[in-house]
């Protein structure tokens, strides 16, 4: 549980906030996110739209690409990368990576009544942290939880249905998310297919801030039938 909020997080979207009440809404059509959100309908404040300026850019370029990461890597490491795999591997395989490295490894959310959690009280207002990352990891809901198994979504229990969120849940959850898995299933499976890979890593554990990256080290990524470099 967190008594309160990031301290950065209100700083950033106080600066869109001051930088979107500068720009005009532009009369032609759309040609950014920046533009998108000016031109959005509705009694919206600069806050609102500068919360989401700040949702979008974080969804689309970081939480995705991160995850993108995360599958090019495991795919490399698990044999995923040659030319003959199907849309249905990568499929699992996309789920079975944000199931052990979700971008978003912890949700926040705001209690909006007074209550308890597990014996533990929460008053109005305060910020709840609910830890996606150790509950994808829970051994009381998943069989071999730590192991990388993509074959396991062929077939959920219900508890694992429940129990898997990497885009959150309820009124909270990303509203991307189905576009995010697509997109993620698309090209991974469009790099594994094309590219060989080599990944070296200089630590084990993974880069733990606002979004949960691969650790250090670097994935190198060659065409097929073409000869990798030396290094």
């Amino acid at each position: 549980m967190v008594r309160r909020p990031h301290r950065s997080v209100p700083l950033i979207r106080a600066g869109f906030a001051e930088q979107l009440r500068r720009l005009p809404v532009r009369s032609a059509d759309a040609e950014d996110l920046v533009d998108l959100v000016l031109r959005l309908p509705g009694e919206l404040s600069p806050a609102d739209r500068a919360q989401l300026l700040q949702r979008l850019v974080l969804s689309t370029v970081g939480f995705t690409g991160v995850a993108l990461e995360w599958v090019v890597l495991l795919g490399v490491q698990y044999g995923y990368n040659r030319p003959t795999v199907r849309p249905e591997e990568i499929r699992s395989l996309v789920r079975e990576t944000l199931r052990l490295y979700p971008t978003a490894w912890r949700l926040v959310r705001v209690a909006a009544t007074d209550h308890e959690i597990a014996g533990v009280s929460v008053r109005e207002g305060e910020h709840v942290l609910i830890g996606t990352h150790a509950i994808h990891r829970s051994g009381a809901v998943w069989d071999r939880p730590l192991e990388v198994c993509p074959s396991r979504w062929e077939k959920l229990t219900d508890d694992q249905r429940r129990s898997y969120l990497p885009f959150g849940k309820g009124e909270g959850m990303c509203p991307a998310n189905g576009f995010a898995l697509k997109a993620l299933e698309h090209l991974g499976c469009l790099i594994l297919r094309n590219y060989r890979g080599e990944v070296r890593l200089r630590r084990r554990k993974p880069h733990a801030r606002t979004l949960l990256a691969p650790p250090a080290g670097w994935t190198r990524l060659t065409e097929n039938g073409v000869t990798p470099p030396r290094p």
